[in-house]
């Protein structure tokens, strides 16, 4: 009911322009109705996660600031430095904040591809925030 109401073609445009990928040289190549299917696709994506356009342009920021392929040593660096944060922010509740996450992210295979692409998944920030969309998911009752 929501959606029809809400499109989030409608509702992510904002964030997630037609033209967004228009200055990106990786995508030059991709014919332009391949581009907008795709972009319709993450704005599909971003209404299914629940995401508010602050986390889209959080996430488009954290992306931005990766290199375009971050050393292991990098991931390993933030993966640490995720466990710290999930800790301060949950407490004795990091790890379930942990086994919300992974099937939070395990209900959408595009969600993993997503947070695979660069490392984006093992950085500290997208991890809080996809343990609180998990979270949130969870008290919605739509994360079993």
């Amino acid at each position: 009911g929501l959606r029809t109401l809400y499109s989030p073609q409608g509702s992510y445009a904002s964030v997630l322009p037609d033209d967004m990928m228009a200055a990106d040289e990786a995508v030059k190549d991709i014919p332009e109705p391949v581009q907008r299917a795709a972009i319709s696709e993450l704005r599909e994506m971003a209404a299914d996660l629940s995401m508010s356009h602050d986390d889209v342009r959080a996430l488009q920021s954290i992306a931005r600031q990766i290199p375009s392929k971050p050393t292991e040593a990098e991931r390993i660096t933030w993966r640490e430095q995720a466990v710290t944060r999930l800790n301060e922010t949950y407490g004795n509740g990091a790890a379930q904040a942990v086994r919300d996450a992974r099937a939070f992210i395990a209900q959408d295979p595009r969600r993993a591809k997503l947070l695979e692409a660069r490392g984006l998944g093992d950085h500290p920030d997208t991890v809080l925030m996809v343990a609180r969309l998990a979270r949130q998911a969870r008290i919605q009752g739509k994360l079993k």
